[in-house]
């Protein structure tokens, strides 16, 4: 990773740490450049507010999952215990945020169109694996859902998306672990145990 991109991920998890503790609504960019050791010109070089670093946090998870990656294929192998092992990433993540930083997350997510799964060709690495990851669940008859992968994996996606906003608006008052892993069943129909949930 060349050092723009470091640079614009420092400044993405400073916010976030920072909106952790103060809140998105009172964070200011100074404040974020401040935590991050940057000016507010290089600040600028990458963002045009501090609404636009939010939105580009999920950026930072798809890094987080890739870089996981070998360590789950390693350890599992089994493609539904991938796949969930996977996805526990951004679970674990979002549980992180708290409610009103996903809230506001969310919604840059959804004003700038990041949470749309329409063509595979325009899919993030991490999304991609997520997909072969079902192709192989399929292959390996782990799964009894033989629908198009593709359309299981924007299914899962788009109720994933609609839990999330659930958990923001009931101020973090269910499990949201278990809701997404209960609409993954129910979606893959899984004909072996899955022992990781966890």
């Amino acid at each position: 990773m060349g050092k723009p991109q470091e640079t614009r991920n420092r400044i993405i998890r400073t916010a976030v740490e920072l909106a952790k503790q103060k809140g998105p609504d009172t964070l200011s960019v100074k404040e974020i450049c401040e935590g991050a050791h940057i000016s507010k010109n290089t600040f600028y070089q990458y963002f045009t507010s501090k609404e636009e670093v939010f939105g580009s946090t999920y950026a930072t998870s798809d890094d987080d999952k890739m870089a996981a990656l070998p360590e789950i294929l390693l350890k599992f192998d089994s493609p539904l215990e991938q796949f969930w092992e996977f996805n526990k990433i951004d679970i674990a993540r979002q549980t992180s945020f708290g409610p009103k930083l996903l809230a506001t997350i969310a919604m840059q997510n959804v004003l700038n169109d990041y949470f749309c799964i329409e063509e595979e060709e325009t899919l993030s690495p991490a999304i991609k694996v997520s997909l072969s990851l079902i192709q192989k669940m399929q292959k390996a008859k782990e799964i009894k859902n033989m629908a198009d992968p593709f359309l299981l994996l924007r299914t899962m996606y788009d109720c994933a998306i609609g839990i999330d906003i659930r958990w923001t608006k009931t101020n973090g008052g269910f499990d949201l672990k278990r809701e997404i892993y209960d609409q993954m069943m129910l979606v893959l129909q899984p004909s072996v145990e899955i022992t990781n949930y966890d």
